[in-house]
């Protein structure tokens, strides 16, 4: 999923930010999209199962939670107009990209502020249980 929301917003065509392949934390931790303003990084996918409800004479049924992040930096005292279009879109990479059969999608988008930038992060959630 993470190659379907880099590719989808790749061609958004966003003048305003560049894409990066590569993930937003260096192997010392480092946050790269604090470093690197205005650049947009898709983090690898997070896969969490749950068991849901545990049957006496069958396979569990299990909830499974794809979660894919996107970051990105903005500096806060010259925010773009194209910020909030720019969110709009990102987030609509949900209904955009193909996932397996059976998944409820869902975008959920924060922000918070460090020194002069304003980070933001859309959260990418793909439900099903099985």
């Amino acid at each position: 999923m993470r190659t379907a929301i880099l590719n989808y917003i790749r061609q958004l065509g966003l003048k305003q930010y560049k894409v990066s392949n590569e993930l937003p934390f260096s192997n010392t931790g480092t946050e790269l999209y604090l470093k690197n303003v205005k650049t947009i990084y898709v983090d690898v996918e997070q896969v969490d199962i749950t068991a849901m409800i545990a049957l006496l004479n069958g396979p569990d049924i299990d909830q499974e939670v794809h979660t894919v992040k996107v970051y990105f930096t903005t500096d806060a005292k010259q925010l773009s107009s194209e910020y909030n279009q720019s969110v709009s879109l990102i987030r609509l990479a949900k209904d955009s990209i193909t996932v397996p059969h059976g998944f409820r999608k869902d975008a959920k988008s924060t922000t918070r502020y460090e020194n002069d930038l304003l980070i933001t992060e859309i959260e990418f959630i793909f439900t099903k249980l099985s």
